[in-house]
C-alpha cells in the first residue's frame, strides 16, 4: 500500500478518535453486590454525551463473565437519543461457584464510529462489577488512609474495617507502626475494638502530630482479629520536597568586573533531589539585562549545594538592580526576588531588609596576605639573628 495512503488513513483515525472519545458514558461506573442468592439484576445506563450517531456493543470480561447477560447487547444511538437504560442479569448455577471475597467482572461499552464508512474505530468505557461472596466466618476487608502530613500539625491515619463474613468478629486490635525510609521503626500507636458485626464497618482513627523532618516515611497497619492477621503498608509524606536559598556569597568586586555570586541552596527533604537548577534574571528599571542558567545538580538529603553564578557587569552603573532567582526541582518552580546594591567596590544582595551577602576573599587576595605574613616572619627572624650576633660581639669585648 502506498505510504501516503497509510499516513492519510492514520490521520483520519486520529481525527475520529479525538472527536468521539468523550461521546459515550456509562452509569454506574462501579457496582458491588453482596451475594447471598443465585440471581441478581440491576439497571445500567449508556449515555450519548454529544448527541451523535453511533453503535454501542456491550461485553463482559473476567473469571465469571459467563454468568452475566444483558437485556440488550447492541444499542443504536442517534443525535436525538440522549441515553438508553438496559438491564444487567447475573445468573449462577450455585453460590458455591464463586470464590470467597471479591470477584471482579469488567463490563465494557464499545462505541463503533463512522457507521457509513468502511473505517471504524472501537472506543470503549468500562465499569467494574464486583461480586462479593461472604466468608463463612467473620472476615474483615481493610482500607488504609493517610493524611498529607505537615510537620508539627495534626493529621490522621485511618483504618476502615468492614466485616464481609457471615459471622461477627469478636475482638480486634489495630496497630500503626511508623518507619523511616531505611525501615528504622520510629513510633507505634494501637487501639482495640471488641465486636464488629456482620456487614458492619468500623473506623479506627489514629491522630498523629509529626515532629519528624520533612520526607518520605512508611506506615504499616496491622489488624489482629479472631486469630487472623492482616497487614497493609503504605508510603506517606511529611511536607513535600523543598529547596531554599540559605545564603548568597559574593567575592571581592570592582565595578565593571565579572561578579561572582554563590547560591547556597539547602535540601530540606529526606531524599536526594535530582536535576535541581536555577535560572537567574538581572533587571534594571523593569528591563532584563542578563539571563543566566546554572548547571543541574543533585542535592543530597538535608545538605547544601553551591551554585556559582558569573555576571559580567561591564557597562553597568552604580545603583540598585533586581535579581530574580527561579529554582527548578521535582517538577516545581519557586521564585525568589532580591535587590542588588552595586557600588564602586562592593556588591550586596538584599532581601526583605536582610543582607544576604558575605564578602569573600578571592584566591589572589589570600595569596597576597600569606606572602606578606611570610615576608614579615623572615624579616623578624633576620632582625633577631642580627641582634643576637651583635650581642655576642659585645660580650667578647
Amino acid at each position: 500500500m502506498n505510504k501516503k495512503i497509510l499516513i492519510l488513513l492514520f490521520t483520519i483515525m486520529l481525527i475520529i478518535i479525538s472527536t468521539n472519545i468523550l461521546a459515550i458514558g456509562i452509569v454506574p461506573a462501579q457496582k458491588e453486590i453482596l451475594i447471598d442468592k443465585n440471581s441478581y439484576s440491576f439497571p445500567l445506563k449508556i449515555i450519548n454525551n454529544e448527541q451523535k450517531e453511533f453503535l454501542v456493543q456491550l461485553n463482559a470480561e473476567g473469571k465469571y463473565s459467563e454468568f452475566v447477560s444483558f437485556s440488550k447487547k447492541t444499542i443504536q444511538f442517534s443525535p436525538d437519543k440522549d441515553f438508553e437504560e438496559i438491564t444487567v442479569n447475573i445468573n449462577m448455577p450455585s453460590i458455591q461457584n464463586l470464590d470467597f471475597g471479591e470477584n471482579k467482572i469488567t463490563i465494557s461499552a464499545n462505541q463503533k464510529t463512522n457507521l457509513n464508512s468502511q473505517i471504524s474505530t472501537n472506543i470503549g468505557v468500562l465499569m467494574d462489577l464486583i461480586l462479593i461472596k461472604p466468608y463463612e466466618t467473620g472476615e474483615l476487608k481493610i482500607e488504609f488512609f493517610t493524611s498529607n502530613f505537615i510537620k508539627n500539625n495534626q493529621g490522621n491515619f485511618v483504618l476502615e474495617a468492614t466485616n464481609v463474613g457471615l459471622k461477627e468478629v469478636t475482638e480486634t486490635k489495630s496497630t500503626i507502626e511508623i518507619f523511616d525510609i531505611s525501615n528504622n521503626k520510629l513510633e507505634e500507636k494501637s487501639k482495640s475494638e471488641k465486636i464488629i458485626k456482620k456487614g458492619e464497618t468500623k473506623i479506627f482513627n489514629f491522630p498523629w502530630t509529626p515532629n519528624l523532618e520533612n520526607g518520605i516515611y512508611i506506615a504499616k497497619a496491622t489488624i489482629i482479629y479472631d486469630n487472623k492477621i492482616k497487614n497493609i503498608t503504605k508510603k506517606f509524606n511529611i511536607g513535600s520536597p523543598e529547596l531554599i536559598i540559605d545564603f548568597i556569597k559574593t567575592y571581592n568586586y570592582k565595578l565593571g568586573d565579572v561578579a561572582q555570586l554563590d547560591l547556597i541552596i539547602v535540601n530540606q527533604w529526606s531524599q536526594p533531589i535530582k536535576n535541581a537548577h536555577a535560572e537567574i534574571f538581572f533587571r534594571k528599571n523593569s528591563k532584563t539585562i542578563a539571563n543566566i542558567n546554572t548547571s543541574s545538580e543533585t542535592i543530597e538529603a538535608f545538605s547544601k549545594k553551591t551554585f556559582p553564578i558569573y555576571w559580567d557587569t561591564k557597562n553597568q552603573e552604580i545603583g540598585t538592580y533586581q535579581m530574580i532567582v527561579d529554582l527548578y526541582f521535582e517538577g516545581r518552580k519557586t521564585t525568589n526576588t532580591y535587590e542588588i546594591n552595586i557600588n564602586e567596590n562592593s556588591f550586596e544582595v538584599i532581601s526583605k531588609d536582610k543582607k544576604l551577602t558575605e564578602q569573600k576573599y578571592s584566591e589572589k587576595t589570600s595569596l597576597e596576605v600569606y606572602l606578606f605574613v611570610i615576608i614579615m616572619v623572615i624579616f623578624i627572624l633576620i632582625l633577631i639573628f642580627i641582634l643576637l650576633k651583635n650581642l655576642n660581639k659585645h660580650k667578647k669585648k
